[in-house]
């Protein structure tokens, strides 16, 4: 994707969209910020949206849709994942010939690195924090992103090819996917959600199963076999795919005996027993499956694999485990304030 010279066209001003602009004009373009809150409210949700008052490289436009000399003939445009690709300025777009890119699409055009892609109702937090850790503590570059922690953008153009992003990526992201390629897919599970904005629960599942759209070969695809709408995806799979269970021995990994069992490629042994870790239920047993057969198949070693497990800790507003007493296990729930 070329910048330089080029206007682009941001919908939605939060830290994704603040992010793209300064890039946007760091790179020598012209990003038009879009919002319709006004600059008072934009403020107040705290994302620094005063720091693009002014720069070079950035007009805003506050408080109103922008209108059609806005987007014609602009390089393309980037939504936020909050706003429907059926609001005004698509509609726009697409009469104008302007391609619409969600904001993950527009950082992934300048990454060289590796991808694990996690999606799903529910479990994708979690699981997106723990395969980052992993990584990490197995001695790759690694970034954590997407839904979470620091926009994609910030980082996508100077990480180096033996980077690995664990990218958290919702549906609505994924309605714009185009070239996504990521080397690994976890969808966690499917059940009823959002469907004020895709309408129809096949719409949504057809938006989850994007995420595996471009990948082929020996990339891999983790999907959850104990749910029958995710596990039914496996059919529209066109690379190697693998299962998680809590419930029955796969191809994969699975819960047997009170241990995650890793059985993948000729190679099966177990990993950790769920209660030797901080992370607490079956869901994050769950949680945990899906982290490990990303790590395992993108060769972290299973020493290190163990090691963080041990000592991951959950991400907040879950149950966290603080002390043994009396051979009882204690746990608070931790939420920031």
């Amino acid at each position: 994707m070329e910048v330089k010279n080029n206007k682009f066209v941001i919908i939605g001003s939060g830290r994704s969209g603040i992010c793209a602009a300064k890039f946007i004009a760091k790179e020598g373009g012209t990003a038009l910020l879009c919002d319709t809150k006004d600059l008072e409210q934009l403020k107040s949700e705290g994302f620094g949206v005063e720091e693009t008052i002014g720069v070079d490289g950035i007009i805003t436009h506050f408080g109103s849709n922008p209108d059609r000399e806005d987007i014609k003939g602009a390089y393309a445009m980037i939504l936020s994942p909050g706003a429907p690709d059926t609001i005004p300025p698509c509609v726009i777009a697409r009469e104008e010939g302007v391609e619409i890119y969600s904001e993950i699409e527009f950082a992934y055009s300048f990454y060289k690195g590796q991808v694990v892609a996690i999606t799903g109702t529910n479990g994708k937090t979690t699981t997106t924090t723990l395969v980052g850790e992993l990584f990490r503590c197995g001695g790759r570059e690694t970034y954590v992103g997407g839904n979470i922690g620091d926009p994609f953008i910030n980082y996508a153009k100077d990480a180096s090819e033996d980077a690995v992003i664990s990218l958290e990526i919702s549906s609505f992201q994924l309605s714009q996917n185009r070239k996504l390629h990521p080397k690994v897919a976890v969808i966690t599970n499917i059940t009823p959600d959002h469907l004020d904005r895709h309408k129809t629960m096949e719409n949504y599942i057809a938006a989850k199963a994007r995420v595996f759209e471009n990948m082929s070969g020996d990339d891999v695809v983790i999907l959850n076999y104990d749910d029958p709408l995710t596990r039914a995806l496996a059919d529209n799979v066109k690379c190697k795919y693998v299962y998680f269970s809590l419930k029955e021995e796969v191809n994969g990994a699975y819960l047997k005996d009170d241990e995650i069992i890793i059985n993948y490629d000729g190679n099966k042994f177990p990993i950790i027993r769920p209660s030797d870790m901080k992370l607490l239920g079956k869901h994050n047993a769950a949680n945990t499956m899906c982290a490990v057969l990303s790590a395992y198949i993108c060769g972290i070693d299973v020493d290190s694999i163990r090691k963080t497990l041990v000592e991951f800790s959950p991400v907040e507003h879950r149950m966290e485990y603080v002390a043994t007493k009396n051979g009882v296990k204690i746990h608070q729930r931790f939420q920031r304030h």
